[in-house]
C-alpha cells in the first residue's frame, strides 16, 4: 500500500514515523513546492516520556499516481494550496484523509478536489525544534466508519498509534474542537504552558459552557461536565507543553483560529447562541496575529 503524507509538519511526521514501522506500507511526504527538491529527509523521533530516540529517514514521494492513500497533516489554513499542488498530479479514486484541526476542512477539500475524503482525529501530540521530533502524546487516530470509500484504516494502526473506526465522528471531532478552542487561545494569549489554564479557570469555565450551549444545539451528546474533563484532562497531561497557537504567535506565523474558534463563532451564530467570552478570545488572539 502506498501512502502519502501531505504536509509534514510535527503530526505529519509522527505518523509517518508511526506508519513506516508496517514493512507492508511504502510511506512518502508529498512535497510539490519548485524549491523543495530534496529526495529525502532526517530528524529524530524523540519520546518526551522515556526519552527514548530513533533516527528517521523520510523519502520525498516521487510518484505520485501511485499512491493509494493520501493524509491530510496540514495547518488548515493551508488546505486549498495543499490540494492544488495534487489535484492534477493524483488518480482521482484515492482516498484522502483529513487529519487536522478544526472542523469544515471538508468543505475546502470537497470544493478544490473530487476524490472521496475521510474525515478523522488524533490525540497524539508532538513539537518538531532543531531537526528533533518530540512526540508529548501518542494516542489513537479515529476515523468515520461510515466513510464513503468503505476503507478499513484498523491496518495503518501499531503499537504507538492505533486507528480505530467511530460512527460518530463528527462528535469526536467536536470535542478536540473544543479542547482546543480553550487551550489553544487562552495559553497564547497569556503566554503560558497548557498546565497553566488553571490560573484562568473562572474564563476557562465561562468559555466551556458557551461550547456546551453550541454542542447541545448540534446534537452531540456531551454533558458540560465531560466537556470540562476533556479540556482540563488534556490540559494537565500536556502540562509542560506549549499549544500550536501559541507557538505559531512566537515565531509570528499565521494561527489556525478562524477554523477552530471562527467555526464555533460562526456555528454560535446560526444557532443565536451568545458566545461573548469565546468571541473575546477570537478578537484578542486576532490582534495579536
Amino acid at each position: 500500500m502506498n501512502i502519502g503524507i501531505l504536509g509534514f509538519g510535527a503530526i505529519g511526521k509522527l505518523i509517518h514515523s508511526c506508519l513506516i514501522l508496517k514493512q507492508e506500507l511504502n510511506v512518502t511526504y508529498i512535497d510539490e513546492r519548485h524549491y523543495h527538491n530534496r529526495e529525502s529527509t532526517q530528524y529524530i523521533l524523540k519520546s518526551v516520556a522515556t526519552g527514548e530516540e530513533k533516527n528517521i529517514c523520510a523519502r520525498r514521494c516521487t510518484e505520485t499516481d501511485k499512491l493509494d492513500l493520501i493524509i491530510l497533516c496540514t495547518k488548515t489554513y493551508q488546505t486549498r494550496d495543499a490540494i492544488s499542488t495534487i489535484k492534477n498530479i493524483i488518480r482521482p479514486t484515492v482516498p484522502i484523509v483529513i487529519l487536522q484541526n478544526g472542523m469544515g476542512n471538508d468543505i475546502i477539500v470537497r470544493h478544490c478536489i473530487k476524490n472521496p475524503y475521510i474525515l478523522a482525529t488524533t490525540d497524539c501530540g508532538a513539537y518538531v525544534g532543531d531537526h528533533i521530533l518530540f512526540a508529548t502524546a501518542f494516542g489513537p487516530v479515529t476515523y468515520d466508519q461510515k466513510n464513503s470509500t468503505n476503507t478499513d484504516l484498523k491496518k495503518l494502526g501499531t503499537d504507538l498509534i492505533a486507528w480505530e473506526a467511530a460512527d460518530c465522528i463528527k462528535e469526536k471531532l467536536f470535542r478536540k474542537l473544543v479542547i482546543n478552542a480553550v487551550i489553544n487561545p487562552v495559553t497564547a494569549i497569556y503566554d503560558i504552558k497548557n498546565g497553566e489554564i488553571l490560573q484562568h479557570k473562572e474564563l476557562c469555565d465561562s468559555v466551556i459552557a458557551e461550547l456546551y450551549q453550541i454542542s447541545k444545539s448540534e446534537n452531540y451528546r456531551f454533558s458540560q461536565e465531560d466537556l470540562s474533563k476533556f479540556v482540563y484532562q488534556v490540559s494537565i497531561k500536556t502540562q509542560n507543553n506549549y499549544s500550536s497557537m501559541h507557538e505559531d504567535l512566537k515565531y509570528h506565523r499565521a494561527t489556525e483560529i478562524d477554523s477552530i474558534v471562527g467555526y464555533l463563532l460562526n456555528r454560535a451564530k446560526e444557532y443565536n447562541i451568545e458566545v461573548p467570552r469565546l468571541k473575546s478570545l477570537y478578537d484578542q488572539l486576532k490582534n495579536l496575529e
